[in-house]
């Protein structure tokens, strides 16, 4: 945190820093593309074993859902299965909340706001949205959200939610 601004975090995606988002250098590039061979690459990664059940007890067999932040129902294939506090910070206690740790969240924006901490949820479900940016065209987008709740807020996920508001939101701090 810089002169009590809070910390930015858009070099992270759900609490796990981007390394494939640093820039190459042409050189780089040219040098790879040099190269005999495909230009794809083989990766191993590490699966979510709850992935899919939080899916399902999200989604269950619908064809179509409301994102919990915008409101807008829309096909699954739209929504994802977003943590309230990031899967890497949780505890294997709380990854095991699977009633409580999750919520619907749209590709159309809301999950990209909320990883990034331009929106919360404080008490009550109020979204609460950032003005530590400057962008006219960002700003507009975020006031659809004023006077709005999240439809997933509950007593339950309250205290993952203020994780997020205390950790992850780029607004001022309110009691709310």
């Amino acid at each position: 945190m810089d002169n009590g601004k809070p910390a930015r975090a858009a070099d992270r995606i759900g609490g796990d820093p981007v390394r494939w988002l640093a820039s190459a250098t042409k050189r780089q590039f040219e040098r790879a593309a040099l190269k005999e061979g495909p230009l794809d690459r083989e990766h191993s990664i590490l699966g979510r074993v709850e992935q899919s059940y939080l899916r399902h007890i999200l989604f269950r067999d619908v064809e179509q859902a409301r994102c919990s932040l915008c409101g807008r129902r829309l096909p699954v294939g739209l929504l994802i299965a977003a943590h309230v506090k990031p899967r890497s910070e949780c505890s294997r206690r709380e990854r095991l909340d699977v009633e409580n740790i999750v919520f619907s969240l749209c590709l159309l924006g809301c999950d990209a706001l909320y990883e990034r901490g331009l929106v919360a949820v404080g008490k009550g479900g109020l979204i609460l949205i950032s003005t530590a940016q400057s962008s006219r065209t960002l700003n507009a987008v975020l006031s659809r959200f004023e006077g709005r709740k999240c439809a997933a807020w509950n007593a339950a996920k309250a205290r993952y939610f203020s994780w997020h508001l205390a950790r992850r939101y780029q607004g001022a701090k309110l009691d709310l």
